[in-house]
This record gives structure tokens, C-alpha cells and sequence, in this order.
């Protein structure tokens, strides 16, 4: 008994960092190479400019890393990740 509780408390506290590192690798899927275009162009010393796509994404990372009720994040990140919402559309 005392083990399944282990586990319990185990998945409980890894579930958050996993989920976070899923959103983080999907975004990056997506958005890996603009980002590397983007701050390429700024160590250049180019101003760069921010497209519409990536400053929306911007503000559903900062919506998710505010959101404190799990379900609301995980509703925030699917609709982040919608293929309407990644082509900024």
C-alpha cells in the first residue's frame, strides 16, 4: 500500500514539469526555426521584426505560465496548438 502511494505522490508532482517540457518540445516543433531565424537576426545586430504568429504565441506561453488551474492550461495549450493558430490565421 504504502508503495502505491509513493507512486501517487510521484506522478502528482512530476506531472506539472511534464507537461510543461511537452508544450516546450510541440512549440518548438513548430516554431524552431523561426525562433533560430529571429534570434539570429537580432545577434546580427538587426532590429528584426516580430511577426504576428510568433507574438501571439508569445502571449499564450505568458497566459499558460500564469494559469494556476491545470485544466485551464491544458485548454490554453491545446487551442494554442490548434493548425488555425500556428499558421496565424
Amino acid at each position: 500500500m504504502e508503495h502505491l502511494i509513493l507512486i501517487i505522490k510521484l506522478a502528482k508532482v512530476l506531472s506539472w514539469p511534464a507537461t510543461v517540457t511537452l508544450i516546450l518540445y510541440f512549440v518548438h516543433k513548430k516554431y524552431g526555426d523561426s525562433i533560430t531565424s529571429l534570434l539570429e537576426s537580432r545577434t546580427k545586430g538587426s532590429a528584426g521584426v516580430r511577426s504576428e504568429g510568433m507574438e501571439n504565441l508569445r502571449e499564450k506561453i505568458m497566459q499558460l505560465a500564469s494559469e494556476p488551474d491545470p485544466k485551464q492550461r491544458l485548454k490554453i495549450a491545446k487551442e494554442a496548438l490548434k493548425a488555425e493558430n500556428v499558421n496565424g490565421k
